[in-house]
């Protein structure tokens, strides 16, 4: 009995992971529909410990879709939020992002920059770091800032400078 119990559950945990795996593939193959589809059979077979992790590709396969997926920001905004409890730069530099150009929430920009904040608390992240400077550089529900604009910017080259073309531009035009 102990045998069957044992081999039922390893089966479904099993299907689970390869919905999940499935997912992960599709992904790579710029099959958003297929990651989508797979990785809400993994939520609906997979339990409570594994949720937020699917959420988080759920959520990212959502959230980069293509057009001709109609990809959709309120389903995306909600599994980031599912999976925001996880404390992820990643994860908050998304939401802050959702906040600020009003995808799949209404746009809050105080919200934007509570969770542009919260990613750099977990790891200095490029975007939210140039995105909390150009909050600070416009005044975008704070007062403006230059200084304290400069200091996120920098900071933003200071992470990956060989992509930070955002941040560079903008300390040009400082």
């Amino acid at each position: 009995m102990k045998t069957i119990l044992s081999l039922l559950v390893s089966l479904l945990v099993f299907t689970a992971q390869a919905g999940f795996q499935e997912g992960i593939d599709a992904v790579k193959n710029g099959d958003y529909k297929t990651a989508i589809y797979n990785y809400k059979k993994a939520l609906d077979e997979e339990g409570e410990g594994f949720k937020p992790l699917i959420n988080k590709y759920l959520a990212t396969a959502y959230y980069r879709a293509p057009d001709d997926i109609d990809p959709d920001f309120k389903l995306a905004f909600k599994a980031f939020n599912e999976t925001s409890k996880r404390y992820s730069w990643y994860i908050h530099s998304i939401l802050g992002s959702m906040h600020f150009f009003g995808q799949g929430t209404e746009k809050d920009l105080d919200k934007a920059r509570e969770h542009f904040e919260l990613s750099n608390k977990y790891a200095d992240s490029r975007m939210s770091l140039w995105m909390l400077g150009k909050i600070y550089l416009h005044g975008h529900s704070v007062k403006k800032d230059y200084q304290k604009a400069k200091e996120y910017f920098d900071r933003s080259v200071a992470v990956n400078n060989s992509s930070s073309g955002n941040a560079q531009f903008e300390l040009a035009h400082l």
